[in-house]
């Protein structure tokens, strides 16, 4: 029997309790893990881009049909990689309770404004922080 089965670290509306986190209600949540990158605040939606640190997301395996869905929400095309808002990548990742592995994810290939850069990493800890300035 083949497995289509694909694992996937999502870092931004994906993460539970986020915009798009029904996307994955039917995939599997391994749990939160850590790739190494940069995160930016884009506006509404973040993006996960090459350098040093650290990016908390969580870590899911998703099947085919999951991966093509998701492909189209982040602006993925694989038959034009270079005319896709992110690249689906594969990285290293690290699951917060066990061993290292191969995800895919998506990868903002574009420079964004080092002025909106997530220096700690974790979107949903921005979110909430962002949220708590703004109040009175």
């Amino acid at each position: 029997m083949h497995d289509d089965r694909t694992p996937l670290f999502v870092y931004g509306t994906l993460l539970r309790g986020l915009s798009r986190a029904q996307m994955l209600r039917e995939s599997r949540f391994l749990g939160p893990a850590l790739a190494s990158g940069q995160l930016f605040d884009l506006g509404t939606y973040p993006a996960l881009c090459p350098g040093p640190g650290q990016v908390v997301g969580e870590l899911y395996t998703v099947d085919a049909d999951t991966l093509q869905r998701i492909d189209r929400v982040e602006g993925f095309d694989p038959r034009h990689p270079k005319a896709s808002l992110y690249h689906r990548v594969v990285l290293p990742v690290r699951p917060f309770f066990c061993q290292l592995h191969a995800a895919a994810a998506y990868l903002y290939p574009h420079d964004p404004d080092p002025a909106v850069r997530i220096a700690h990493g974790d979107y949903r800890r921005y979110l909430r922080e962002r949220k708590a300035a703004i109040k009175p």
